[in-house]
């Protein structure tokens, strides 16, 4: 007992934290004069048992609770990572509009010179 304590040995207290909490000491004597175990100290065990129940409940609630966040957290990262994708497929999208929009742009800049030469030398004739 000393060891568990002083080493702070969770494996151990996990492992006998069912047969503590459910144990039925109602019945027990001592072993050197045979009398009842004192009812004050049945009333504590009793009252660590359901406190033991209670974090152990606890224990499950948030484990179960942690797990949920956990695949919540991995869907939205999944989202996230979807999301990017669409952004940077958005990006190279939106870089050959641009570079097509500059391509017209040079293209109706270039008509248009000729039209206003063509304009010229009409006019000259």
């Amino acid at each position: 007992m000393e060891r568990v304590a002083r080493e702070l040995d969770m494996t151990t207290l996990q492992e006998n934290i069912a047969g503590v909490t459910f144990c039925n000491l109602d019945s027990e004597k001592c072993p050197h004069c045979q009398q009842p175990v004192d009812p004050v100290l049945l009333k504590v065990l009793k009252m660590a048992q359901l406190t033991i129940e209670y974090l152990l409940h606890s224990q499950e609630y948030l484990s179960a609770s942690v797990a949920l966040h956990e695949e919540h957290l991995r869907m939205a990262q999944e989202e996230l990572k979807r999301t990017r994708q669409e952004l940077d497929k958005q990006a190279e999208e939106l870089k050959g509009v641009k570079e097509e929009s500059q391509r017209r742009k040079k293209m109706i800049a270039t008509q248009q010179l000729l039209l206003q030469a063509g304009t010229n030398n009409y006019h000259k004739i």
